[in-house]
């Protein structure tokens, strides 16, 4: 569990940090870099949760 909270947060300050970046430097390419970022991130977190439902509804159906 802390390790999401890890990720949320490093999500979280990685939007904050590229919202100044484009605001002040016009850098617009640090969105799409952090939004990849974000999506490595979540990754590893996704897969063992569609694992836990197919299991889930394996047993259900």
């Amino acid at each position: 569990m802390f390790l999401y909270e890890v990720a949320d947060a490093a999500s979280s300050t990685g939007v904050m940090v590229a919202a100044l970046a484009v605001y002040f430097l016009n850098w617009v390419w640090v969105d799409a870099e952090i939004g990849l970022l974000v999506a490595l991130l979540i990754c590893p977190s996704t897969i063992s949760l569609v694992a836990d439902s197919l299991r889930v509804s394996r047993y259900c159906s």
